[in-house]
């Protein structure tokens, strides 16, 4: 308590994780998209070192009838064990997962795919027309982070009661997902930012035919939010009392998962 009309809160938050490992060393990854091979290696650089989150809020009356507060925030988004579950579901070599149709049979020498024990039994198959998916988290990491701030100013005059805040947030290199093993657009690998691109209607090769699907995890997602509040009270006269609330707000991101 700074006086006796002003309050400060200050703090700072130091959040890290270390990089996670496998007992035996077993985690792979792909050192960039058009890798046909997978490296044995840690899965990504650690980003969080220097995760100082420092916090500062106060409160202030300017006369008895009148209160200002505010506020301002860093806050870091850590990767958590669901971000190392989905990686590691379909990490080739460990966890494979591939898919073929009828003509990759018939091609193979079959009549078609023997369900359901298609896998024990035409295991040639697989190994023949199918190319793995793949799951990984972008190697060079980013720390996530979100700024966070706010302000709200209330007003008493008799019996009613006036508040008005504003808040906002804005967030940068959040995880998000995207899928990766995307058909190579005309023109490959070229391409003009404010173009749309165009694919082939036939003959489609991907970007890396080495996989099928490719799932990568990277801190690229931006986030913007905005919010104005309003609200009005009366208090409670003869059993009744009044309140009314608003709020207008706009929120821009990418990737809410």
């Amino acid at each position: 308590k700074v006086r006796p009309s002003l309050t400060l809160n200050l703090g700072l938050r130091y959040e890290f994780q270390t990089v996670p490992t496998e007992a035996d060393g077993n985690w792979y990854h792909l050192v960039s998209l058009t890798s046909n091979q997978v490296v044995r290696d840690t899965p990504f650089t650690n980003p969080t070192f220097r995760n100082f989150g420092p916090r500062f809020g106060f409160a202030w009356a300017p006369g008895s009838q009148t209160s200002i507060r505010g506020g301002f925030g860093i806050f870091y988004s850590l990767y958590t064990l669901l971000n190392m579950a989905h990686s590691t579901g379909e990490m080739a070599p460990i966890n494979t997962n591939v898919r073929i149709r009828d003509a990759d049979a018939v091609a193979a020498g079959e009549r078609g795919i023997r369900f359901p024990d298609a896998f024990t039994t035409q295991f040639a198959v697989f190994q023949r027309a199918a190319a793995p998916d793949m799951r990984w988290i972008e190697t060079n990491q980013k720390p996530s982070y979100i700024y966070r701030w706010s302000m709200t100013i209330d007003r008493e005059i008799g019996p009613w009661f006036l508040s008005g805040g504003y808040s906002g947030s804005v967030g940068r290199h959040l995880w998000v997902n995207n899928e990766a093993g995307i058909s190579r657009w005309i023109g490959y690998p070229d391409n003009v930012p404010t173009d749309q691109k165009q694919f082939p209607a036939s003959g489609a090769v991907r970007i890396n035919p080495a996989f099928n699907n490719m799932s990568v995890q990277s801190p690229r997602g931006n986030s913007y939010y905005h919010g104005l509040t309003a609200s009005v009270s009366r208090r409670l006269s003869r059993g009744l009392q009044l309140q009314a609330a608003y709020t207008l707000s706009k929120n821009i991101d990418q990737g809410s998962g």
